[in-house]
């Protein structure tokens, strides 16, 4: 297992910059999960965003497991989705105990990005003070939260 690897990102500008990608369960006493942007497998044309949950070598080459992210609508009037921000929650398909994760090579992650909780939906749920799921938080709570 990689704790971080280097890739080479691709920004929308066409511009490429080295990046590290983290994805380690223990790094410094806390984990480190970076959110990507990422093209699947299977000639798919879009793009999607996941979390990095692990990266491993295989005899094929390096892979990433990332834990799927899928677009939700977004909230009228959010000054946000009108600069392009996309509004997201963990994806769970019908059948998986737990939210879809899926394994793309290393050299399909196009770049690491900047995924926040909306903590304006959080603090109407929880409460002023919340804090978002933990890794070790019941599914319910990590699917009930959006970013």
């Amino acid at each position: 297992m990689l704790a971080c690897v280097r890739i080479d990102a691709t920004f929308h500008c066409g511009i490429m910059r080295q990046q590290l990608l983290r994805a380690s369960p223990d790094c410094r006493g806390k984990p480190w999960y970076d959110s990507v942007w990422y093209q699947p497998e299977g000639g798919v044309a879009n793009y999607c965003v996941g979390e990095a949950r692990a990266t491993f070598r295989t005899e094929e080459g390096d892979k990433v497991a990332i834990a799927e992210m899928e677009q939700v609508a977004g909230e009228s009037g959010c000054p946000l989705m009108r600069r392009g921000c996309s509004r997201l929650r963990w994806r769970k398909r019908d059948n998986e105990p737990d939210c879809a994760v899926r394994v793309v090579p290393l050299a399909r992650v196009r770049r690491v990005i900047h995924v926040v909780p909306d903590f304006a939906e959080l603090t109407e749920r929880k409460g002023f003070g919340a804090y978002p799921a933990a890794p070790d938080s019941p599914l319910a709570e990590h699917l009930a939260i959006t970013f």
